[in-house]
């Protein structure tokens, strides 16, 4: 467990850091050009894909992608069909060459990564923050664990900026892109098309906190069982009747009556915090496209409480709650700019951070696949 602290918080710090170096050659509001394969970049980029590289089963799913891979033996057979044509592809081509796991775990890692400091590039000051949160705040995990899903919706926060300017082909060619390693991607299509406005939807901090209250209700129900017939339809247009089919059944085999711990509880606060400066985010971050991010990021806070206790309904749900990675970099990034102007700011920033830091040893201590081990102590 202390390894897992020590390389976890190790890599959080490095990536901050560097973090703050590449935020200093950018400045706010100008539109100036800077390479973005700075050394800084680059080192944080190179961190996170060592690390995530060389790990071992780190991720709920981590060894049966190892023994899908393994499985290959360097003969290049016929994948099963459940994989999407990209995902076989990699796995061919670095079976082929008979590379170590390690290297595709570390692909995957940097395709990921990739996609959210890219999609930030002009936006640099986020960087020190965005390290810390992915890392902190439980969605690492995610990561290396739905791995060719990770990398669809990692490159959604990437192509939201296509949706802004309308670039409906350009955007729908990444579209393409995610679909060839997770066929969900097929859900942005329609998403397009309530991203491409800049309308606020949730406009009224009252109306969020009601439906956060009616969601937080609806949890404790059986709602899902009443959307049977609707997820269904769902899962057959995704063509996943091989993998979800009978879904009543599995339905009842994914629910879990987990205990709302810090877990829970954490994301809630931080959520609610994030709510009542909404207002406040919108306008200091006009000039950009975080009204985008949060009209899904609202979306994602009352999906992430509905499918608390219910890991299948949390998949379609998380293009949504990924957004909270967004949200919260920028939150950081407002109060440590306005610190001076209110000592409550100073507050509720280290507040943030001190729960980050629950829910982050909240995973560890689980150790469900969390706890850092490299793939030589196998």
């Amino acid at each position: 467990m202390l390894q897992s602290f020590i390389v976890y918080g190790t890599a959080i710090f490095i990536m901050a850091f560097m973090g703050i170096s590449a935020s200093r050659s950018f400045v706010r509001g100008l539109n100036i050009k800077v390479s973005f394969w700075k050394f800084d970049i680059v080192m944080i980029i190179a961190i996170f894909t060592m690390m995530s590289g060389i790990r071992y089963d780190v991720g709920v799913d981590y060894l049966s992608y190892k023994g899908i891979y393994e499985d290959l033996s360097g003969i290049i057979p016929y994948l099963h069909h459940e994989f999407e044509p990209g995902f076989s592809w990699v796995l061919k081509f670095f079976a082929k060459i008979n590379a170590h796991y390690s290297i595709v775990f570390g692909f995957f890692a940097f395709v990921q990564i990739l996609f959210l400091y890219y999609a930030f590039k002009k936006e640099r000051y986020l960087y020190p923050f965005l390290a810390f949160v992915i890392m902190t705040g439980g969605i690492y995990f995610t990561m290396m664990n739905e791995i060719r899903q990770s990398i669809v919706w990692c490159m959604l926060i990437y192509i939201i900026q296509f949706a802004s300017k309308n670039k409906i082909l350009h955007y729908l060619g990444w579209v393409f892109f995610g679909f060839l390693f997770h066929r969900s991607a097929l859900l942005l299509i329609p998403l397009f098309f309530f991203i491409v406005s800049d309308r606020d939807y949730f406009k009224s901090i009252w109306l969020q906190l009601i439906l956060v209250v009616f969601a937080v209700a609806l949890s404790n129900t059986n709602i899902w069982n009443y959307s049977i017939k609707y997820i269904e339809l769902g899962v057959s247009l995704l063509g996943y009747d091989d993998l979800y089919g009978d879904i009543s059944s599995k339905m009842t085999v994914f629910e879990r009556d987990y205990s709302k711990r810090i877990r829970y509880y954490a994301p809630l606060l931080l959520n609610l915090g994030i709510i009542l400066y909404s207002k406040k985010l919108k306008k200091f971050f006009v000039m950009t496209n975080l009204l985008r991010y949060y009209n899904l990021y609202f979306i994602g806070v009352l999906l992430n409480v509905l499918s608390y206790n219910n890991t299948l309904m949390q998949r379609p749900a998380r293009y949504f709650i990924c957004m909270q990675i967004v949200i919260f970099s920028y939150m950081f990034y407002y109060l440590w700019q306005n610190r001076k102007s209110n000592q409550l700011n100073y507050i509720i920033f280290f507040t943030m951070i001190v729960l980050h830091i629950g829910i982050f040893t909240a995973f560890i201590l689980s150790d469900h696949h969390t706890q850092y081990k490299f793939f030589w102590e196998a």
